[in-house]
């Protein structure tokens, strides 16, 4: 494994954001984080969750901080006793940390990760330092690197005069496959011209088409000679077979490389103003602090705006694109609407599965979608729906699960027919789109002037980057308010290519 600056930064983070969390100064609201977390999710808070929102709290208390304890007081108002509550609440349940990467910003201008994996040895063909696995590449084609079989090792390049080839192969002792003509196969220019045809006292005899030569099963020496030299440039490769149990070689060895991208922070700014004496009377007649309810209010439309920002871009840049399902039964069917609408299954899982191809590492595990998709979704016998109980649900949201693969997300920002379908690992370095916030809430004083009006202003900071377009799919259903739809024209899933 490698462990390099950038792993050990990317810890670092998340080790500090612990620390803050066991902290004097925050120790009693990580446990009301860890309760309140516990008690909706039905587990623990995973680590990174209670690192970030600790790291944001730490944010917004240097930003009050860097007033006297004089002017704080008397300018930030009540902010300073319930923001940190408002927060506290919000950043755990952000539905970002179930379908992005959430990495918190220490500054306005910083850095967020993401996972790659190197092979650590060369094998064949396959290169020490090549990208095996990447957010951005996906899996590297070679299949043959943690077997036995060294697939294209290099014993040459051809230079239109060179007859003969002679070098050491790299991994022994070689497999005594006597009984398996062609156990060692010669290639040139990526075209078989020899293979091993017997052995005999542990050296390996090699015949061809104008080619010859020998291999010794032990040392690895090689000596492959043609009759007509190689062109320019074509490669003189050799495919064979080690024995694992008896070498001195070692085994591939795989590097996790942890890779960053610089960000910028970028603010969302609203400011409130309210009448002195209508705060006043609010506070006597009802009890109702006046700044507490507007800072909850500019809070929560900051909220949405992040939420439906977030989901916008996931839908504007998925890669993926030119799905439709159509949600008028087939005149003429033989099956009831019931059954028809099974078939958006078949829809989600090309998708899934176009993912998958793409990126050669995964396919979707979660769907974020209108309301009319949800309409068709929430219906199907396959979808095992989240109990919400009697709560108020502002936003997007999770609400079940769909075949036992898809998280389902109702997403009132999109156009009622829209969705996309995506991927999110358990890792929250494992994401494609990545949300990093700054400053989550933060306030400027209250003041009054002599209009007897109080002004106030709260924002946000964050950035955000996609790091893999590849991991997103997009679609849409049609005829979903077409009034006869549950009978209609041919079953026609339009995919795309």
């Amino acid at each position: 494994m490698k462990f390099d600056n950038n792993k050990s930064l990317s810890e670092s983070v998340i080790m500090q954001g612990l620390t803050l969390a066991e902290s004097a100064r925050w120790r009693d609201y990580s446990s009301a984080i860890r309760e309140g977390y516990k008690s909706k999710h039905k587990r623990s808070i995973p680590e990174n969750i209670l690192a970030t929102t600790a790291t944001l709290l730490e944010n917004t208390y240097q930003w009050a901080n860097r007033m006297d304890e004089t002017t704080r007081s008397v300018n930030l108002g009540s902010f300073v006793d319930y923001g940190f509550d408002v927060i506290s609440a919000t950043v755990p349940n952000l539905i970002a940390h179930d379908i992005l990467s959430v990495q918190p910003m220490n500054a306005k201008h910083g850095a967020i990760f993401y996972l790659q994996y190197l092979y650590g040895s060369n094998k064949g063909s396959i290169q020490s330092k090549n990208v095996m696995n990447s957010p951005f590449s996906g899996q590297h084609e070679a299949f043959n690197f943690s077997n036995d079989v060294v697939d294209g090792e290099s014993i040459g390049t051809g230079n239109g005069s060179t007859t003969t080839f002679q070098t050491n192969l790299s991994f022994t002792p070689i497999r005594n496959l006597a009984e398996e003509k062609g156990f060692i196969v010669v290639h040139v220019g990526g075209v078989e011209v020899a293979k091993a045809t017997k052995v005999e006292n542990g050296v390996a005899t090699i015949e061809g088409n104008g080619y010859s030569g020998t291999v010794d099963l032990g040392s690895g020496a090689i000596n492959v000679t043609a009759t007509t030299a190689p062109a320019v440039d074509q490669k003189v490769t050799v495919t064979y077979r080690y024995n694992m149990d008896l070498t001195e070689v070692g085994f591939s060895q795989v590097d996790l490389d942890l890779q960053s991208v610089s960000l910028e922070a970028f603010p969302r700014k609203l400011r409130a103003r309210w009448l002195l004496d209508a705060a006043f009377e609010l506070q006597k007649m009802k009890g109702i602090d006046a700044e507490s309810e507007l800072v909850v209010a500019l809070s929560s439309e900051i909220k949405h705006e992040i939420d439906g920002e977030l989901l916008y871009e996931l839908y504007k840049q998925a890669a993926l694109a030119g799905y439709t399902w159509s949600a008028k039964l087939p005149t003429g069917a033989a099956i009831s609407y019931l059954e028809y609408k099974n078939t958006i299954i078949d829809m989600f899982t090309q998708m899934s599965n176009d993912i998958f191809t793409a990126t050669r590492r995964v396919g979707a595990n979660f769907i974020v979608a209108g309301v009319n998709v949800c309409n068709i979704i929430e219906t199907l016998p396959d979808f095992e729906a989240e109990f919400l109980g009697t709560k108020v649900i502002n936003g997007p949201h999770f609400v079940g699960t769909l075949c036992k693969r898809w998280k389902v997300y109702k997403n009132p920002y999109y156009g009622a027919n829209n969705f996309v379908m995506g991927y999110k690992g358990e890792s929250y370095l494992d994401a494609g789109y990545v949300y990093a916030p700054y400053m989550p809430l933060y306030a400027t004083p209250t003041h009054v002037e002599d209009d007897f009006i109080f002004r106030k202003g709260l924002a946000t900071s964050y950035g955000q980057v996609m790091l893999n377009d590849k991991l997103y799919a997009k679609g849409s259903i049609t005829d979903f308010n077409d009034p006869n739809r549950m009978s209609g024209g041919p079953i026609v899933i339009q995919t795309a290519g």
